[in-house]
């Protein structure tokens, strides 16, 4: 008898186990299929790879604003479609609601996804407006996807649960859907979530969200081999970052937050804002630098002391000693020269200290009464960063409390005959830049184009002829201290 009852007991406990476990998968269905889906934010419709994001809060000036800039837009971001969006946006009488556009890399080309929230209501009577039969539609993951358009350009949207979603991209429109559907999504990434927290608390603005990996190989794949670095100097870490962007007329303003992984928070806590006294060591027609203040030199240097790729690096560093490092170049017809000055303590760092041993005795060159010394240091990465291009400190001069290096004497006395005319602080351009970017900074980011130096010159030959190369001006960026590893940004683009 107490066998029997012994096997009845365990028996209800296997069958009790059982009908709970089916229970909580029958309620975790019916939350994801119901509750959580009927109440889903726009940002669980964007597939994960997205190359980035535009969050916009204030519907009615993104369009107003971005229309004299759209056809930069198409060509950085592809946007080609939104005014097909737009006519959507208009027959739903959505000005008034916020919505996400994504841009997603599908082989050699990258589509974009539209969605916003709207009342069945007006879905339904879009479907009328349209003419299309709310019987014609094509069946993926129990929705509907409907089509409008001509073979010459045609959408495909859905409805889901309040949220419309529209693309060219028939697949990244299914991928949307099941997107929906999923538990996973972009609020479970670590780092884009964090950011994610700064855009929800601002809900007046509207916002960019980049993928910095994937946004910036797409970027530099215009761009000529030996120019991709610029780009991927402008890029702090391969995570995401979000920035308030804001349109005026020929200019796009961003400012925002970046976050960085451990090793770069690291470096960046050595660092502290510096003040602007380095441009008068740059020439008028300086077209590139990137400029990076290191106040706590020892600290700095332990990061990357068990890196063999930075060792030559880190041995010249500990002969200079600089508080701030200036990379640059000049250009002279078709000639690229490099340059990179360090801001040090003459008085601690000697000449002499820094000269290689034929130097001692053979006469040095004389360029417009400075002399020309011929360096003991050998090849450095700027700023210990492997996206830089790195330089060789072949010959160096003395000008004022810098160190200026580059890997030749034609190269140096080219950039003593230019700075003898004029410096940056006078350059219109670099003006724009220092009214429209923080006083103080960390680092900082420039790239500027001429009359006779087109942003055409650093591009593939297919990319010569697009907008943003005959229009575009000006590029700066810069970042303040970090904290709780994100970085405060701020860029400025203008055509």
């Amino acid at each position: 008898m107490a066998n029997s009852s012994s096997s009845i007991w365990k028996n209800w406990v296997v069958i009790s186990t059982i009908v709970v476990i089916i229970s909580a998968m029958i309620g975790l269905y019916l939350y994801n299929n119901t509750f959580r889906q009927a109440h889903a934010d726009l940002i669980e419709t964007v597939p994960t790879d997205a190359n980035y994001i535009f969050q916009v809060n204030d519907n009615r000036s993104f369009v107003k604003d971005a229309t004299p800039l759209l056809p930069y837009l198409v060509e950085i971001f592809n946007m080609s479609s939104f005014a097909g969006f737009e006519f959507f946006l208009d027959q739903l009488h959505g000005y008034n609601n916020p919505f996400i556009i994504s841009g997603h890399r599908n082989g050699d080309k990258q589509s974009l996804l539209y969605s916003f929230k709207v009342p069945e209501r007006s879905f339904d009577q879009l479907l009328k407006k349209l003419n299309i039969d709310p019987r014609n539609f094509k069946s993926f993951a129990s929705d509907k996807i409907y089509t409008y358009g001509t073979h010459y350009k045609r959408f495909y949207f859905v409805f889901q649960n309040g949220i419309f979603s529209i693309s060219e991209d028939q697949d990244l429109l299914k991928n949307s859907i099941l997107q929906l559907k999923s538990m996973k999504n972009l609020l479970g990434n670590r780092y884009f979530n964090q950011i994610y927290e700064i855009v929800l608390k601002n809900t007046k603005q509207n916002w960019l969200i980049i993928n910095n990996k994937t946004f910036f190989a797409t970027l530099q794949k215009g761009l000529k081999p030996e120019y991709q670095r610029i780009v991927n100097s402008s890029n702090p870490t391969p995570s995401w970052a979000a920035y308030q962007v804001r349109f005026e007329s020929d200019e796009i303003h961003l400012s925002g937050y970046v976050t960085v992984d451990q090793a770069f928070t690291d470096a960046l806590k050595t660092q502290e804002r510096f003040s602007q006294d380095y441009p008068h060591i740059l020439p008028f027609n300086t077209h590139y630098y990137t400029h990076f203040n290191i106040l706590n030199l020892p600290d700095f240097l332990k990061i990357f002391e068990n890196q063999n790729s930075y060792k030559e690096s880190i041995e010249n560093y500990k002969l200079l000693q600089p508080t701030s490092a200036t990379d640059f170049f000049l250009m002279q017809d078709t000639t690229v020269y490099h340059y990179i000055a360090f801001q040090c303590d003459t008085a601690h760092t000697s000449i002499a200290s820094l000269l290689d041993e034929d130097s001692l005795t053979n006469s040095k060159t004389v360029f417009k009464n400075i002399p020309i010394y011929h360096s003991k240091l050998s090849t450095i990465v700027p700023h210990f960063n492997k996206r830089f291009r790195p330089i060789e400190l072949s010959y160096f001069i003395q000008y004022d409390n810098f160190y200026l290096f580059a890997n030749s004497i034609e190269a140096l006395s080219h950039y003593l005959k230019v700075i003898a005319h004029n410096n940056i602080e006078s350059n219109p351009y670099f003006r724009f830049t220092k009214a429209n970017l923080p006083s103080e900074n960390c680092f900082e980011y420039y790239l500027a184009t001429s009359p006779d130096r087109s942003i055409g010159s650093y591009l593939m030959q297919d990319y010569v002829t697009s907008e943003v190369a005959k229009h575009l001006k000006l590029v700066s960026y810069s970042h303040s201290v970090i904290q709780d590893q994100l970085l405060s940004v701020n860029a400025f683009i203008k055509f």
